[in-house]
């Protein structure tokens, strides 16, 4: 690594005057470089959060021993892991056949005479919880549901009541998700969503 740059010389200035720092760079353009510039400049204490395991573990062998290098699943696992009596729950996986069957789902016929079948009920219940995981928002709301299949040709109405009922089943799952005696899976996705809406404490 070559000397730093004037750019890195004065994030690590900044960067010492303990006050909030944001750095903004294209990639491949040395933020990396820059972090561990200011992982030295300082004997503190840091989390360098990486996109996936492989990037976490190679920067764990480039920062100092004070940076913990890990992902965002692996600080919202070691957050939301107490609450639960096993990891079993937190890391497998709900499939939609799994869920029609847990849920008793039968045929149902709804207005402007769209049958949706035990799997699709499931795949759209499941697809509204994955959406709100996968977004900021606080509660689950009707912009989660997703609008596909047979749903694309109805009309306003027909959409509405469905994606009412899809709503409601999908408050009921995730529920029972998040409770700790229930054995329905949370999944990555819904524990990292778990811990981000407990204000994302952070264990290190």
């Amino acid at each position: 690594m070559g000397p730093p740059t004037e750019e890195q010389q004065i994030a690590v200035q900044r960067f010492l005057t303990l006050r909030p720092l944001k750095i903004a760079a294209f990639a491949g353009a040395g933020k990396t470089t820059t972090l561990k510039l200011l992982a030295e400049a300082r004997d503190a204490r840091g989390v360098y959060l990486a996109f996936n395991k492989s990037i976490a573990a190679d920067a764990a062998h480039k920062f100092p021993r004070s940076v913990d290098c890990r992902t965002t699943h692996s600080i919202a696992f070691r957050a939301v892991m107490p609450r639960f009596r096993s990891s079993t729950k937190l890391t497998e996986r709900l499939y939609p056949k799994q869920l029609a069957q847990e849920m008793r789902y039968q045929d149902r016929v709804f207005p402007g005479s769209i049958r949706l079948n035990r799997d699709h009920q499931a795949h759209l219940v499941l697809g509204t919880i994955n959406r709100f995981c996968q977004s900021g928002d606080p509660e689950i709301t009707h912009r989660h549901v997703p609008k596909y299949g047979r749903l694309l040709g109805a009309k306003d109405e027909v959409v509405s009541e469905i994606r009412s009922w899809a709503l409601q089943q999908a408050n009921v799952i995730w529920a029972k998700m998040l409770n700790t005696t229930d054995q329905m899976p949370l999944g990555h996705d819904g524990y990292l969503k778990a811990w981000s809406l407990s204000c994302g404490e952070l264990r290190t």
